[in-house]
């Protein structure tokens, strides 16, 4: 596991909760909550009415997000159980940053290490991920 994978897998969380917000705002701009427009999408898909427009997008829209949460939580347990083979505080780290996407002041401040401490373990831990 390479510093390059766990950036991805961190940038790859943010774009999941983008994807989430916008599917939320979606879902308000189309109509009130409980009605299902799938249905109704696919028996008259040929008219292109705005709602049906809108409904399209928001079902691939959650078929990206539904796919990209798996890739995400594959490659989380990946994390996690290379992890395991950590110190405690490099382990620590490396969820709080890469699983908890906190910023590095603030996986100091809750780990009670110095700022240039975190970064010594973070570089420790990364030399040990790669080799698993």
């Amino acid at each position: 596991m390479t510093k390059k994978e766990l950036k991805t897998f961190r940038m790859k969380a943010r774009e999941i909760a983008q994807i989430k917000s916008s599917l939320e705002r979606m879902k308000e701009e189309i109509g009130p909550k409980g009605v299902d427009y799938s249905s109704s999408v696919m028996k008259h898909s040929g008219e292109g009415s705005q709602i049906e427009t809108a409904v399209e997008r928001y079902i691939l829209l959650e078929q990206k997000y539904l796919a990209y949460l798996a890739d995400y939580t594959a490659e989380r347990l990946r994390i996690e159980e290379a992890a395991e083979h950590l110190n405690p505080n490099e382990r620590a780290v490396i969820r709080s940053y890469y699983l908890d996407r906190l910023s590095w002041e603030e996986t100091a401040y809750t780990l009670h290490f110095s700022y240039q401490h975190i970064h010594r373990l973070h570089a420790s831990a990364l030399i040990k991920l790669e080799q698993y």
